[in-house]
């Protein structure tokens, strides 16, 4: 799992393991996005 943690100067950016704990926190964590479609 790979998540970006954004604030109003910069980033980080994190791959997340497979484990209990780290399934928690991409539950618990606010998700957004965003995407561009190329065509029609």
């Amino acid at each position: 799992m790979r998540i970006r943690i954004a604030w109003d100067n910069g980033f980080v950016e994190a791959i997340l393991a497979h484990t209990p704990t780290a399934q928690k926190v991409w539950a618990a964590l606010p998700c957004t996005s965003s995407a561009s479609i190329w065509g029609e």
